[in-house]
């Protein structure tokens, strides 16, 4: 009678142990999740920061944007295309940069047409 009894209680505290380990495991998931999501949100609200090099260039710097697969899927259809031209697996791919520019100049002559 007694061995059941302890035998009941060890099963009961190895499954109580394993519960306490998945939800601590599942917690650190959503934890890194919402630090992810958080920093998405600070980089779109963050502005572009100007500076000059040491050689006196120009330069402009802004933070990137982190995506899981899926979002990444959804979002920029374009890119997967492009990385499934190069015959990459997507889950493979570590980074993906894509730089963009423009420059806007409205010229005066003076004439009036």
């Amino acid at each position: 009678m007694k061995n059941k009894i302890i035998i009941a209680l060890s099963l009961l505290f190895i499954v109580a142990c394993t519960l306490l380990y998945l939800s601590n495991e599942q917690s650190k998931k959503h934890k890194a999740e919402a630090e992810r999501q958080s920093h998405n949100v600070d980089v779109l609200n963050s502005d572009l920061k100007h500076y000059k090099t040491k050689s006196g260039e120009d330069a402009a710097k802004i933070e990137a944007l982190t995506y899981t697969v899926d979002e990444f899927k959804r979002n920029d259809p374009r890119m997967k295309q492009t990385i499934a031209d190069l015959e990459l697996k997507l889950k493979n791919v570590k980074s993906v940069a894509e730089i963009g520019t423009s420059t806007g100049v409205q010229i005066e002559t003076g004439r009036k047409i």
